[in-house]
Formats: C-alpha cells, structure tokens, sequence
C-alpha cells in the first residue's frame, strides 16, 4: 500500500481540498494494478483541511509486474496537481499519526538564533534537492497563514476600564467557537459553540464593530480600543528541549538511509553554524539504536560460541581455529549484499547474527575429526590431511542444504516477502565464503596453533623419573 499526501496553502476551504484529492485519486487509479483509493481531507488531530491523503490499494505480487517502490517512483512522474500544492509519495506506515511522521529521512535543526535557523533549513534544503537519491524533500516550517492582530490600546483600555486579558478571552471566545453548552436528543449530546459569522470573520472592518462589554456595564466598540490588521503567520511552532526547532523531511530513491545519514552529516559539519544543531528523528534515529544493539548483539553472540566451543573442546585454543571462519561469513554477507544491491537492513543485522551460530559447524566437523585421529597416533600433518577429505563430504551436504533453505527467501515471492531478502542474501553469502576458505583457513590455523602449542609447552618426565631423587642411582629389589 501506497499513500499519496496533498498541502494545499493554509487558509484553503475543504471543498477545495477535497476536489483535489479527487482529482489525485482518479489519476492514481488510471494506473494499472492499482485495486482502489481511499482519500480523507481535514483529518488528524490538529483538523487541518487544507491537507488529505491518499491510500493506494494494489493488486498482490503474482499479479503486477512492478514492485512498490517503482510504484512510487511513477506516481511521483504522472501525478499533476494545482502548482500551489505539494504532493509526496510514500509508503503507508500504520505506525505514522499522532506525532509521528512517515518520511524516512527527518533532519532536525535547532538554534536559538531563529533568524540563524531559518537560513540553515533553506541551506541545507537546495543541499538535499541536489541529491537525486533524496525525492519529495520538504520542511515543517510553514508560513502563510491568515492571521488578524489585534493591537490593543492601552491607555484608551484602561480609561474604560477594560484589561487585555478580558479583552483577548472574548475575542478568543468569538473567533474560536469555545463551548458554552451541551445539547441532548435522542440519547446524543451534542457541543454548542458560540461564534461569530464566516462573513463577518472574513472581514476585519465587521469585526472592528464587535462590542466588548467593560467592567462598568458599557458595551464598546473594539475598534475603538484596538487595531485590527490582516497579517500573515506560521502555521505552527516546534521546539525541542525549549529551543525552536525545524525538520527537513525527504523519502528515498535507489538510496539507503545511512548513505542518507552520512551526506547531511558530513554538510552540516561542513556548512551549518556552530549555533545551529542537528539530530534525526524517526527511522534514521532508530536505525543508529539498532545499529549500536547490533554490534552489542554480535559481540554478545562471538563470546557465546567461544564459551560453547571451549567447553565442548576442553580447550581454550580450537576454539580460535574454528571462529577463523567468522570474519571469511561476515566478508561473504556484505559482498553479497552489494553484488545484490541490498542494503544493511535490521534483516539483514539479523542474518548476521545468524551466521556466528551458522558457519562454525564447519570448523566443528573438521578440528573434532582431526582431534580423534591425532589421538589414534597420528600427527599433526597426517591427521589434518586424512580429515580434510573425509569431511568434505558432510561439510558441503549441510552447507548446500543451508543455502537451499535460504534461495526461497532470496527470490522473494509473495506480498512482503522482499522485506527478508536482505537476511537471506548475507546467510548465503557468509555460508559460501565460510565453506570455501574454511576448508583451506581452518587447516593451517590448526597446524600454526598445535605447533605454537608444542613449542611454548615444557616437556612432562615420565612418573617414575620424576618419583627419582636427583643425583642417585635406582637401587634394584632384592
């Protein structure tokens, strides 16, 4: 599923809102594949109606011949709205609303210089549209919206008697509706809200006509007291951590978010004031939490095997010669995410947690074979030659049946299947690489360790040599 979002300039009516987005949701459904559209205008907590969305139903998998995210590559190139309005396509996330937005990339900016603030977001802006990887890049800082000041006179007010903050309650109460009553029928209740006219509302001379009651009981005319004067505002005002506050917002196109992450770090570092911060929100700062989880989780995992493997060896050495093979798994996962053209996803940080446990059944079967010939009487050399042959067999059986497991995942059929292609593609890769070099690494380790081992052991006397007091001869029995 696909969404399609539409800004129209604020102030728009929702009439006016809602015939574009049915204009947006006939040209989506033109598109073939596409099974049905569902468009709300005015939604949200805040009301807005100047804004809506679109939700693009397609068709399962098997039946296009296109994937999503070319989807959204061509929506984006066939969508055509009102040039005052702004039109992005994303992925539906269940998980956006309340707070939460869908975009991938969320570049947040914050200075206590506003001025300073507002000239880093417009930089760092043009920055991100030169970058075709970033598409539908946008910010939250909106400006444009009808305001009415009030500038009130003060001396005048207090000759009469009346203060500012009865002055602005009432006019608050006129041009907001605020609820004054409830209405009950039917087994409804109903909010009653008092407000003025839309025609009068609309204009600034009708409002300047609007009595004010002062304390004394006289009924006075607002102009008489305060300016009214159209003007312009934002439409709403973000602060973190009690300083102001604007964010970037921008999807991806053949892009993966860290290479998203590092272009506008290395910019800001490069370009953007020292007054000015920066941080991510959304997906790009979970990414760097899971980023940081993973490599905890992959230590955590590598220390595990080593305690499993030298309890099971007896020995704190063989467990080096097996783990040999996870650094030949990790090479293997990462080229073959690239030969792919996957990205480091948490399926794929997944698969490779998978592969410590994985590849090191390799190492297992041939260090425990040679160990029992060595026992038997054989060398070093002897027994790693013998081994190598015999387990070549059961080493390539349970690694071909690994990898076979995993090609079903990889060609991702199926509506969602392609989110763990990623975790297949590095198994695949990290097995193959781990199979190959393993059977030739994991040999001569065994051999540079045992030989490190003899050399640096002292030699042990035999018992009855060592029961033999130094400097005397063994008397015999009588």
């Amino acid at each position: 599923m696909v969404k399609i979002t539409l800004e129209l300039p604020a102030g728009t009516p929702l009439e006016v809102t809602r015939r574009e987005l049915e204009d947006l949701a006939a040209q989506a459904r033109a598109v073939p594949g596409v099974k049905e559209t569902f468009a709300t205008a005015g939604g949200g907590a805040l009301e807005e109606v100047n804004k809506g969305e679109i939700m693009v139903d397609v068709v399962p998998t098997r039946e296009r011949t296109y994937t999503q995210e070319q989807l959204k590559v061509h929506l984006r190139a066939i969508l055509r709205a009102s040039p005052a309005s702004i039109v992005t396509v994303q992925d539906y996330n269940p998980m956006a609303g309340g707070g939460n937005r869908a975009q991938l990339v969320q570049f947040n900016l914050r200075s206590q210089d506003f001025p300073a603030l507002l000239a880093a977001v417009e930089k760092v802006r043009e920055h991100m549209r030169k970058n075709p990887g970033l598409v539908d890049v946008d910010t939250t800082w909106r400006t444009g919206k009808p305001l009415l000041e009030v500038r009130l006179d003060r001396e005048r007010a207090a000759s009469l008697g009346i203060p500012a903050a009865s002055l602005g309650q009432n006019v608050r109460a006129l041009m907001g509706g605020d609820k004054v009553a409830d209405f009950r029928q039917g087994g409804l209740t109903h909010d009653i809200k008092v407000r003025l006219p839309d025609a009068v509302l609309a204009d600034p001379a009708a409002l300047g006509a609007v009595p004010v009651r002062a304390p004394s009981g006289q009924l006075v005319e607002l102009r008489s007291i305060a300016t009214l004067q159209p003007s312009f505002g934002p439409s709403q005002i973000e602060h973190q951590a009690q300083v102001r506050q604007v964010t970037l917002l921008a999807d991806l196109k053949n892009y993966s978010l860290g290479e998203a992450q590092a272009y506008l770090d290395a910019f800001a570092a490069r370009e953007l004031p020292r007054t000015v911060t920066h941080d991510y929100e959304g997906q790009a700062r979970e990414l760097g939490k899971a980023g940081k989880a993973f490599l905890v989780a992959l230590l955590l995992g590598v220390v595990l095997v080593y305690i499993v493997l030298a309890a099971q060896f007896e020995s704190l050495v063989h467990p080096f010669t097996i783990m040999m093979s996870l650094p030949f798994a990790v090479i293997g996962g990462i080229a073959g995410l690239l030969l792919s053209g996957q990205y480091m996803s948490m399926m794929a940080m997944i698969g490779f947690i998978m592969l410590m446990g994985l590849v090191t059944k390799n190492g297992i079967l041939l260090v425990e074979f040679t160990n029992q010939l060595k026992e038997a009487g054989r060398s070093t050399r002897e027994a790693l030659l013998e081994a190598g042959p015999i387990r070549l067999r059961p080493i390539l059986m349970t690694s071909i049946a690994m990898i076979a497991g995993m090609v079903p995942v990889a060609l991702a059929r199926g509506d969602g299947a392609e989110t763990r292609v990623p975790m297949a593609v590095a198994i695949i890769g990290g097995l193959i690489t781990s199979t190959v070099l393993t059977l030739g690494i994991v040999p001569v380790v065994y051999s540079l360790l045992d030989d490190l081992r003899s050399r640096f052991s002292r030699p042990v006397l035999p018992e009855a040599e060592a029961a033999a007091p130094a400097g005397h001869d063994e008397v015999p029995a009588k």
